[in-house]
């Protein structure tokens, strides 16, 4: 369990948020028209999928009526356009403002459908109130996991690829693809692409057309939410330590308030970082028992003592603003991000 007071904290800005963002909701409690970017603009089915994802992760932290989340879902449901039962091509509707992905590139079909996907069956295909899926809305999901991985051959950009790969993963791990025999033979290919390293070897990131800001070692906002997909994709199909060296490159990307560089790279990349703590907490054999010790020459001057008590507390040591490199070492068990600020 987390500390009470970092529990708190976590639930009251969340929630903070979200209350925000239903100032935009457009509709009743138990009636939705999705939620518009501006106040009495259009409805975007972005947006409604992005509230949508959030409140589905965290079903018992944020406090919004089962009414509302419901209706919400149905809403994004009634986007799923086919002609007839019998057909496997599928469309998903697209209207309002959305980010440039899933509004003019030229794949915008296929991302916009994958992230649909995302926003649908990343809690196991369940309402927030428990409520499985219906028969009809699990036919329309299925359709759309057809039509998603048809176009998925498409995916040439390697800023959106982990995305498609993990809303494809998604879709196998529900059953909606078990009809597919032989993947070897399909024409999309998942593994090791779009994927760069450090010189050492030691960080794996998504590369992308911008993949540093400013020439700098700093993640554009699109590689740092690419790079999240991909450690999502990586997880989700057990490939633990694959995804270990993204995890490492994330967490070095994090800015001095532990976000990144927007709203959408921020929700992804900590998402990532979270799962990640979620299943090394599972995996973890022993109890956490974990010291970091900091220093600079040839003496170490600070020490943070990890228990299993302690382990998602937040430590904070104040260094002097001397000129040189500090050192960092470390020994025991557990797992602890450790972040420099200047």
């Amino acid at each position: 369990e987390l500390p009470e007071n970092l529990d708190y904290s976590i639930k009251h800005n969340l929630n903070i948020g979200l209350q925000q963002q239903l100032a935009y909701r457009r509709g009743s409690a138990s009636y939705s028209y999705g939620y518009s970017v501006f106040k009495g603009g259009d409805s975007s089915q972005w947006l409604t999928a992005f509230v949508h994802k959030v409140i589905a992760l965290f079903p018992d932290e944020v406090f919004v009526p089962c009414d509302t989340a419901n209706s919400d879902r149905s809403y994004l449901m009634k986007q799923v356009r086919y002609a007839s039962s019998s057909q496997d091509s599928t469309t998903v509707s697209r209207g309002g403002w959305a980010p440039y992905q899933y509004k003019y590139h030229q794949n915008r079909d296929l991302y916009w459908q994958s992230y649909f996907l995302i926003s649908m069956l990343e809690r196991k295909g369940m309402y927030r109130c428990g409520t499985t899926l219906n028969d009809n809305d699990s036919e329309r999901i299925g359709k759309v996991c057809n039509a998603t991985l048809d176009m998925a051959s498409r995916s040439d950009d390697c800023c959106y690829h982990h995305m498609v790969a993990y809303s494809i993963q998604l879709c196998k791990n529900h059953g909606y693809l078990s009809h597919v025999d032989n993947w070897r033979e399909m024409p999309f290919r998942d593994d090791e692409k779009c994927m760069g390293s450090s010189t050492d070897g030691k960080y794996k990131f998504a590369t992308c057309e911008e993949n540093l800001e400013f020439e700098s070692f700093r993640g554009s906002s699109r590689s740092i939410e690419a790079t999240g997909y991909a450690a999502l994709y990586f997880m989700l199909k057990d490939r633990f330590e694959d995804s270990l060296p993204m995890v490492m490159w994330l967490a070095s990307q994090r800015n001095e308030n532990g976000g990144f560089r927007s709203s959408q790279d921020t929700v992804i990349g900590l998402q990532a970082l979270s799962k990640f703590a979620e299943i090394t907490n599972a995996v973890m054999p022993k109890r956490t028992d974990l010291s970091v010790v900091i220093g600079k020459g040839r003496s170490y001057f600070e020490k943070i003592r990890i228990k299993e008590d302690s382990k998602m507390t937040t430590k904070e040591i104040i260094l002097s603003p001397e000129i040189g490199d500090y050192k960092i070492k470390w020994n025991g068990i557990g797992t602890a991000f450790v972040q420099l600020i200047s």
